[in-house]
């Protein structure tokens, strides 16, 4: 797509911007908006907010599987749709709650700085959704729930990822 945009082009003025990360690694962006347009500062900040999105987008592709669908009618690709983006909304609730569930206890437990963060590992989590949130949709009853609850926040809280910091520039 770009290369046909700009094929007629002699050349193209572009910015390299590198940025290292808490952890040491060097991030390199490549942009076309000038210093004038736009500092350093600010394009580290546009792209601390889009990678949210760019995981969002990797979720649904790779993880949920959004462009397989179950049939060739459009109803029942809708179906399949609309159910992906309901379970992602699953997803959102139960990382979040089991997110804060974690850092309250490792916070309580003094097992990390305050300025430490940790993070469910997502790919864990939808495994476990997976295994067990059909068996409490088809029959909520209290022990189910309270059985797939508890066994949730056991699983997914096995693996966790520490929250990478913001840039140093």
């Amino acid at each position: 797509m770009l290369k046909e945009k700009y094929s007629d082009e002699l050349y193209l003025n572009l910015r390299i911007i590198t940025i290292e990360l808490e952890n040491g690694e060097i991030e390199t962006l490549l942009t076309n908006l000038t210093p004038k347009m736009m500092t350093t500062e600010d394009i580290c900040q546009i792209y601390d907010y889009r990678w949210g999105i760019e995981t969002n987008y990797n979720t649904f592709k790779n993880r949920l599987n959004i462009e397989n669908y179950n049939g060739t009618k459009r109803i029942t690709i809708e179906q399949d749709i609309y159910s992906q983006f309901i379970f992602y909304n699953i997803i959102c609730y139960y990382n979040s709650y089991l997110n804060m569930l974690v850092n309250l206890q490792l916070s309580k437990k003094g097992k990390c700085d305050e300025d430490d963060e940790y993070q469910i590992d997502q790919a864990n989590l939808i495994r476990n959704l997976n295994d067990g949130l059909m068996k409490v949709i088809v029959n909520p009853i209290k022990d189910n729930i309270c059985e797939f609850t508890s066994d949730l926040i056991w699983k997914s809280s096995d693996e966790l990822n520490k929250i990478k910091k913001k840039y140093k520039i």
